[in-house]
Parts: C-alpha cells; structure tokens; sequence
C-alpha cells in the first residue's frame, strides 16, 4: 500500500513562463518534471500517473480544473506534454503523461538565442523583482511617469496572459518583448492596469448577477430557453438512453443548458440551428414536388405553467369525479381485496393511517371456513367461492348466516 505525498512546494520559473505565456503551463512543466524524475528513479516507464484532482490538489487549488485542462491542451499543442490513456486497462478513463524533456530543452535553447540581443539582456539585468520593491513608488522616474504618452506606433508590445486577482501580484515577473525599455514600466502605478490583456489565454471571470439577469441568444427571456431548442436536447441525447434519462428528459436537457453556458451557447445552440436548417430545406424540396412534408415532433410543444392551465386540469378531474373515476392504486400497495383501484374519495383519505380491524374468532370453525368467511369479509368473494369449492364447503349457507 502506498501513501500519496503532497508537493511541498509548487514552483514557477522565470524561463517556463516566458516560453508558454501561462502561469498554470509554466508550474505543470516544473511540477511534470519533478514526477518525471522519481519515475526515472523508480520505474522503469516515464509516464506518470495522475488525475486532475490529484494534480489540482498538488498545486494547492490556485488554479481551477478548467485552467488545469487548458494548460495541459496547451502544453500538449508546444509538444512538451504528451497524454495517452491506460494502454493495460482501456476502462480506465485517467490520463497518462509523459514531459518531453528534449522538446522542452530545445524550445528554451531557442529562446535564449531570441533573447541574445544586447539591449533586452542589459534591460533585464537592470530590472528585476529586487530592484522593483526598491524604487519609490510615490517618487517614480519622470521618463517612466507616463508610459502611454508616446505615438501609438511606438506603444510597447506585451505578451502575457490577462491576470487574475492571485497572479496580478507576479507581473514583475513577466518580461517584455524586444525592444521594450525600462523606462516603459511604472513602478508606481498599478501593473494590473497598465498590461494591456491577451485575447488569446484569456482566464473565464465568474457571472455577475447582471450577466446572470441578460437574455442568451437560446432564451425567450433569463432561465427560460426556447421551448423547440429544449425539445430537441431531450429527444436527441436523454430520451434515447432510457431509464432516469428518459424519465425527465427535458429536465436533464436544462440542467445542461445552464451548467455551461458557454458550451450551450458556442457548441449545443449551432448544432440546433444546423439541424433546423437541414430540416427546413428538405421540407422545402418536399413540398415544391408535391410530397407531404413533416417537421420534426421537437415543435410539438408542452402545457405552459400558467394559471389557466391549471384550473382548467383542476376541472377536468373534477368532471372525472362527477362521473365515478376511479383511481389506480400505486405500485407495492397491498390491499385485502387485491384490487387495482380506488373511489377519489378513498384516495384523498390516505393521509392518516387508520388502526387495524377486528376480524371475528370462531375457534369452532374449521381453518378453511374461517378462511372463506375471512375472505367474504374483505369483499373478495371470488377467492372464498374457489377455497369453499375445493374443500367442499356450502358457501351459500356461510352467506346466509352472516346476513342473518
């Protein structure tokens, strides 16, 4: 049995931040190598072993699963990461990963030849993390005091990442491109707003209740989706499947649409209006030589949730009452007289639990007699007329007796 061991400490390198341009990818290759090594000492294989639970949990829950993913998806793209899935157990769905060390060497080499030229190498001698906590902010170099005043050509170029609140602390440590001099930095404003955000790598904020409150473009209004688009979500993927999937098909389909927005939005919502669209032109064909054209049974919509719906299902069972409906009895319920229903009267009269009968002892009478008088009791003659017919019992005496 062995025991998982936590990172003690998680580590981001100057170097692999400014290769892959993300906090979260530049602490995974470092953390990669750091397992790489132990299998290398351990194992006789390098790929190494681990869930995004397990690696979220190793970087002590600064970065989320969907940044972790990313960073992996992006590592992956650069060639430093390869993943494969357990090649001994194909129903293991945890990832293997393998950390490309010549990979990763030979895109650090490249950048460090990049980044020979003279005046960027003296420029990042000069500024660093030390010497940036040592200027007065309240004093700043009058060169630097406005970094925007330039003509917009000669605006710096930035590449890094947009910051969250956790990271904005290490902006220091991003360096600039070619070309970029010190006096474009400003000690004393703040870094967060002065680094213009990357379209590329850009981390998802949460929801404000404003944006929560706006209509999407699949909504008839906030929390409301369009009828024929639910539909279609829960005659497509849930009803298929069976089971509790197809028992609440349609609440499955919502619960999707509203867990991701996002993927409602850019991926479920095209494949709707594709599908539409593909309908539409062959109803379109159908109808201009003369066939009978059908659209697809999503339109058909559902009762609305409104108050004249429901008085009037409300008079409809009263109308069924009126007439002697009877209602089915629930599956598991036992009733003496194994019947399959109930007046509504007797339906609505199960809330309480109603003491046990008394039924009559007669220690004179035979098993079998007391069985047909019990069965006469309960209303099940059938039964009493099939136990007094195989034992040769005069049912119509019993009958007779107890009417007397």
């Amino acid at each position: 049995m062995t025991t998982r061991t936590l990172s003690a400490l998680v580590i981001l390198k100057r170097e692999y931040l400014e290769l892959t341009k993300d906090f979260c990818a530049a602490k995974l290759i470092e953390y990669f190598k750091k397992w790489t090594n132990w299998k290398l000492e351990n194992h006789r294989t390098p790929w190494i072993y681990q869930s995004l639970k397990n690696i979220y949990a190793d970087l002590m829950g600064e970065h989320s699963l969907h940044v972790i993913r990313r960073a992996i998806a992006l590592l992956e793209s650069m060639g430093i990461l390869k993943k494969q899935n357990n090649p001994g157990n194909g129903q293991d769905k945890t990832y293997q990963y393998k950390l490309e060390l010549k990979v990763l060497d030979n895109l650090l080499e490249q950048g460090k030849c990049k980044s020979e030229d003279p005046r960027c190498k003296n420029e990042r001698s000069e500024f660093n993390v030390e010497s940036h906590h040592k200027i007065n902010p309240k004093n700043p170099d009058p060169i630097s005091s406005d970094p925007w005043s330039e003509s917009e050509e000669k605006k710096p170029e930035w590449d890094i990442v947009e910051l969250t609140d956790l990271q904005k602390t290490d902006v220091e440590s991003v360096e600039p491109k070619q070309g970029c001099s010190q006096s474009n930095l400003n000690p004393g404003s703040d870094n967060s707003s002065a680094v213009p955000p990357s379209p590329i790598f850009k981390i998802p904020k949460p929801r404000t209740i404003q944006q929560l409150a706006e209509k999407e473009v699949w909504e008839i209004a906030p929390g409301m989706p369009y009828p024929v688009f639910l539909n279609w979500r829960a005659d497509s993927k849930y009803k298929p499947q069976g089971g509790k999937w197809e028992l609440d098909a349609h609440g499955n389909a919502y619960s999707e649409f509203y867990n991701n927005r996002n993927k409602t939005t850019a991926i479920l919502f095209p494949q709707f209006l594709d599908y539409l669209r593909s309908c539409t032109e062959n109803c379109h064909q159908q109808l201009s030589a003369d066939i009978k054209a059908l659209l697809p049974s999503c339109f058909v919509a559902r009762p609305e949730a409104t108050e004249k719906n429901v008085q009037q299902l409300m008079n409809n069972i009263q109308q069924l009452v009126t007439m002697g409906v009877e209602v089915a009895l629930p599956q598991g319920i036992a009733t003496a007289s194994c019947s399959q229903s109930m007046s509504f009267a007797q339906s609505q009269e199960t809330t309480s639990i109603s003491p046990l009968k008394d039924f009559p002892k007669n220690s004179s009478l035979s098993p079998q007699v007391e069985a047909v008088i019990r069965y006469l009791e309960t209303g099940n003659e059938p039964m009493a007329r099939a136990i007094a017919l195989r034992h040769n019992i005069d049912i119509q005496q019993i009958i007779s007796n107890k009417n007397h």
